[in-house]
């Protein structure tokens, strides 16, 4: 599923990806014969392919919004205004979730972790035995702005033990890394359409738990109006749809066949597979990830040494190797470069990727002895894919 044309660059980036052929073709179909049946059972197809995605029996809602309306709606039909939430601070994204719960009306207590790090469960333990009244913890699954995998299980548990809602955006986990919301037991999981989904973005999706949808309706709104508004299709449901809702949906499907065709364990040991790549490569570079443990499967995040222009690096991989790489995100911005290896990504534009950081990091002064780092990414590489079973989760 990599790229036909050898001349375009290869996107190396958490945020963005190419889009399969047979997407783009599935979006550009005439939408002029979609009339209500068709529509209603395109509706009911991507909802099975949702429900596989995301590992739910629940309904999975779809809103034509970003992530962040998506987190925005929930969070105002799931609390009551004034309500207090945990939030998991350990990168950009998680002071996201902070400032959309505030916004909100929400009181936040954060948890700010060390960007780079993992929450462990007993930091959030004591933070809900300090605070009796937390309603739910809000946390990533990934964070893509430190590449750091977050122990979603094991909070999961904690928070059920607790008796407290656990909403977890799963953005970068979800069609990446094992994130099944009923084997995890989540009450809410979140995703969006990028990479991971081998879509543009312009779609969020919600799936949540019968013990969440069981909590009050918040203030002012009518009875029900809760478990109604997460029952259905946001935005979607009970009209008939606008073409460019249509057109995503189209898309959606298609992009559902081609993931759901490679099966999700196939899947789950590619990105892990590409991720230990990764590693290897760099580390024979003489470089370092940012997460020393708790690494993210479809994205990397790369320190770079004193001295090395994060900018004019990005430019040469970009300009004399025609490969796209991220630089950092929020306080990490000049620090770090992030290459995402999410989606369509292959191994041979991972070894692009490793070939372009070589390249341009000695370019802008750095010292690398290491002449067999791609010989070691593929072995890693290999070593994962070869084999048999994979670690259940």
């Amino acid at each position: 599923m990599m790229n036909q044309d050898m001349t375009d660059p290869v996107f190396l980036t958490p945020e963005y990806a190419p889009v399969p052929e047979r997407v783009r073709l599935a979006m550009s179909r005439d939408t002029a014969d979609a009339g209500p049946e068709e529509q209603q059972a395109l509706q009911d197809r991507v909802q099975t392919g949702l429900g596989w995605l995301l590992g739910t029996k629940q309904p999975v809602s779809v809103l034509a919004a970003s992530l962040s309306g998506a987190m925005s709606a929930v969070l105002v039909h799931l609390f009551d205004p004034g309500e207090k939430v945990l939030v998991v601070e350990a990168g950009q994204e998680g002071l996201r979730w902070s400032d959309t719960a505030q916004a909100r009306g929400l009181e936040v207590v954060a948890l700010p972790i060390p960007w780079g790090q993992a929450v462990r469960p007993r930091e959030v333990e004591n933070a809900l035995s300090r605070w009796p009244d937390i309603a739910g913890v809000l946390v990533q699954a990934v964070d893509v702005s430190t590449a750091v995998m977050h122990p979603v299980r094991d909070l999961s548990a904690l928070c059920r033990r607790k008796e407290r809602l656990i909403i977890v955006d799963g953005t970068a986990a979800v069609g990446i890394s094992p994130c099944s919301m009923d084997v995890l037991g989540l009450d809410c999981l979140l995703s969006a359409s990028g990479p991971s989904t081998l879509l543009p973005a312009g779609m969020a999706f919600a799936a949540v738990g019968d013990s969440a949808l069981s909590r009050k309706s918040r203030a002012g709104a009518p009875e029900g109006a809760s478990s109604e508004w997460c029952r259905t299709m946001l935005s979607l449901s009970g009209r008939e749809l606008s073409v460019p809702c249509v057109i995503l949906l189209q898309g959606l499907e298609s992009a559902l066949d081609l993931l759901r065709s490679e099966g999700l364990e196939k899947i789950h040991q590619r990105h892990r597979a590409l991720a230990a790549m990764v590693r290897a490569g760099t580390e024979a570079m003489g470089l370092q990830l940012l997460a020393s443990s708790d690494n993210a499967w479809g994205v990397s995040a790369v320190c770079l040494p004193p001295g090395i222009d994060q900018n004019l690096l990005l430019q040469t991989a970009g300009n004399d190797y025609q490969v796209i790489l991220a630089p950092g995100s929020g306080r990490l911005r000049d620090r770090i470069l992030r290459m995402g290896h999410m989606g369509c990504t292959s191994w041979k534009d991972v070894l692009a990727g490793l070939l372009a950081l070589h390249g341009s990091y000695r370019k802008c002064g750095g010292v690398c002895g290491a002449r067999d780092y791609l010989e070691r990414a593929w072995l890693a590489y290999e070593l994962v894919m070869s084999r048999e079973q994979m670690t259940k989760f």
